[in-house]
């Protein structure tokens, strides 16, 4: 049997040293990668589900987009962006799912009270929620969509007025607070419209023949509804059209569209 010899114990000695030196770098690198992520992202809100075709995410304090895989975290005020042909879904810590359609774009915010916000910038996106304790809701400019419980599917049409539907649960409409307003201006470029600021609510019936609200009576009489009296509620199998005055920019309407009978 051949025994070792000193240079051969060396070359397993240099084999073992590079192979501890390569395995502490790798482990250093993804811990500053890590670190790095998380001084830009902030605190871990969720993960990637499921993916297909192209996504991609930008941190608060980047304007660089990466691409995000299927389960990579998801992090406070990441913004998620899928690209044509392409979806994803984020599934929150708190068991909420956000299905986000092709050429879609949203923010996750966690507040400090909180609350979760889901920004729609671009796109169409199914929010299913299952853990009913934590506030929700989708934002876009200063329009407020609460999801109490059930499932929402949300998008923007061309002209930048906001679609909703209500599934298997209830949603609320109100207008925005200082924090909405506050977001509004500093994201004026974000996306289309994104400066508008909405108080006042015109609500019209599905039907042709228009049923005049309290809320109307008021704007017509030149009066600003107050955010007290704003709050719509929408029931399971309701949809909403959202539609922003162009002429008044602080009037928005919302046309409910009852359930289908039979």
């Amino acid at each position: 049997m051949r025994r070792l010899q000193p240079t051969d114990r060396r070359n397993d000695f240099l084999v073992v040293l590079v192979c501890l030196f390569i395995l502490a770098t790798t482990s250093y690198s993804l811990y500053l990668d890590r670190n790095v992520r998380l001084d830009l992202g902030g605190e871990e809100v969720g993960d990637i589900l499921f993916r297909r075709g192209e996504a991609h995410r930008r941190y608060a304090s980047s304007p660089v987009w990466e691409e995000i895989r299927t389960g990579e975290t998801v992090y406070n005020h990441n913004v998620i962006r899928t690209e044509n042909a392409s979806e994803a879904i984020v599934h929150l810590t708190n068991r909420t799912d956000i299905e986000l359609d092709q050429q879609s774009m949203v923010r996750i915010s966690v507040h400090a009270d909180r609350e979760i916000e889901l920004n729609l910038l671009r796109g169409r996106v199914r929010v299913e929620r299952s853990y009913a304790e934590q506030t929700l809701y989708l934002r876009h400019g200063n329009r407020r969509v609460f999801i109490e419980s059930g499932a929402l599917d949300a998008g923007l049409d061309g002209n930048g007025n906001l679609e909703v539907h209500v599934d298997g649960g209830r949603a609320r409409i109100e207008s925005g607070n200082e924090r909405d307003n506050r977001k509004v201006r500093e994201n004026a470029n974000e996306a289309q419209n994104e400066t508008q600021n909405e108080n006042d609510f015109e609500i019209k019936n599905e039907n042709e023949s228009e049923i005049e609200s309290e809320g109307e009576s008021e704007r017509k009489n030149g009066n600003k509804l107050s955010e007290q009296q704003t709050p719509i509620t929408i029931e399971s199998g309701q949809s909403a059209l959202i539609t922003v005055d162009e002429t008044r920019l602080q009037t928005f309407s919302v046309r409910l569209i009852a359930p289908a009978s039979g």
